[in-house]
């Protein structure tokens, strides 16, 4: 099969795919690393014929279908040359930390935004159930639960997903793939490779190929159900690096109705519920409180954005501490070169990385084959699929329009 080009999808597809603001490949960063090559056999024995499609044929049927209702499994594996990053989180600290460690994840998935994951990890387990309009997040751990609504009135929480569009904390083919499609811009290269076997299901092979120099990233391998245009797997490659850095897809997947029971949580009594103000406080966990000026170090997690609710026959908490509103994440620049600063990220970053500085101030750089972040002296984490020069200069644009 004979590859042809695209253009990315069009601007009127990208605004309904970013109620999860970091891009994907830079949040596999903050996640953690190094658990080796080779986690799918897409592609192995003869490839399967299937008719002729474009590029830009497949993505259109990628963006505008209708997710199929569906069960199955999903690994997740990473492969930066980092030390474990995941390791230096607290367990349960935060949903990314759980769910993007190596893992063999069980999905449900209906359309409008539902899905059901369930992520072991050892003797416990950690769940995230979203009907659509909200989702909470129960880890069996500590018996704890994230709840996260979402504002569909205008008001500051997230905007509601379109129907085809994945929600946060969804760690699935379709969901990273509408992600990188959403983040390619008019310097990607994007054709049809040809054909593959994924979880015993015919696929087409989509190739993004990056065009900017400015990226680590080489190329993104998409394999789309032939049936249902579902993306089955997903591989990011970096460049100078002969295995993927990034894979996430199904090794076993049913297509068929799933029962509404999959989709409805309700917190179990005597659980402590935390309501998380944005989804960067779902996958980051909550942001350190700002004191106001002149006033005492505030060292709770309670307010600035998160408050904790008592489960069922606990008293109320008392109030905490007043604090200043934390600034919200923002992406800097655009496509493949975009970077995302993250006020009070993950600080555990700091921790493998070296000490840098310069005339945008100083900080410590942590570099690995797909993406790289720097964490500043104030808290700040910049992340993206770009080297050390770029996020300098998204320092300096941070420091422009703070």
């Amino acid at each position: 099969m004979s590859p042809s080009t695209s253009a990315p999808p069009p601007a009127a597809n990208r605004h309904r795919l970013r109620w999860l603001a970091p891009p994907a490949v830079a949040a596999v960063l903050v996640a953690g690393a190094g658990f080796g090559p080779g986690l799918f056999a897409a592609g192995a024995g003869a490839a399967p014929v299937l008719p002729a499609i474009s590029a830009q044929d497949l993505v259109a049927r990628i963006v505008g279908a209708t997710p199929p209702s569906f069960s199955g499994t999903v690994q997740t594996r990473t492969n930066l040359g980092l030390p474990s990053v995941g390791s230096l989180f607290p367990s349960g600290s935060s949903v990314l930390s759980m769910i993007l460690t190596p893992h063999t994840i069980k999905v449900s998935a209906a359309p409008g935004g539902k899905f059901h994951l369930a992520v072991p990890d050892g003797l416990t387990e950690t769940d995230v159930v979203s009907d659509g309009s909200q989702v909470w997040v129960w880890q069996s751990s500590d018996q704890s639960v994230t709840h996260l609504a979402q504002d569909g009135a205008g008001g500051t929480g997230p905007h509601p997903p379109g129907p085809n569009e994945p929600a946060a904390a969804e760690p699935t083919p379709d969901a990273m793939a509408k992600k990188l499609l959403a983040q390619a811009d008019p310097t990607t290269r994007v054709f049809v490779r040809g054909t593959a076997t994924v979880a015993g299901r015919d696929a087409y092979e989509l190739v993004l190929a990056p065009t900017t120099p400015d990226t680590l990233v080489a190329d993104v391998i998409i394999d789309v159900d032939a049936a249902t245009s579902l993306p089955l797997s997903v591989q990011v490659l970096a460049k100078d690096a002969g295995t993927p850095a990034l894979e996430v897809g199904f090794t076993d997947i049913s297509l068929g109705a799933q029962p509404p029971s999959a989709f409805t949580f309700t917190p179990p009594p005597g659980a402590k519920v935390t309501e998380a103000a944005s989804p960067e406080e779902l996958l980051f966990g909550p942001p350190r409180l700002r004191p106001e000026p002149g006033g005492p170090p505030v060292t709770r997690r309670a307010g600035g954005g998160q408050k904790v609710v008592p489960g069922p026959g606990l008293p109320p908490r008392p109030p905490g501490p007043t604090a200043t509103p934390a600034p919200e994440t923002r992406v800097l620049g655009q496509g493949w070169e975009s970077v995302v600063a993250i006020p009070d990220g993950p600080a555990q970053l700091g921790a493998i990385g070296r000490p840098v500085s310069g005339a945008w101030g100083s900080g410590r750089l942590v570099t690995s084959t797909l993406a790289d972040a720097l964490v500043l002296d104030d808290g700040t984490v910049l992340v993206g699929a770009v080297g050390p020069d770029r996020l300098e200069a998204a320092v300096a644009e941070l420091h422009a329009h703070p």
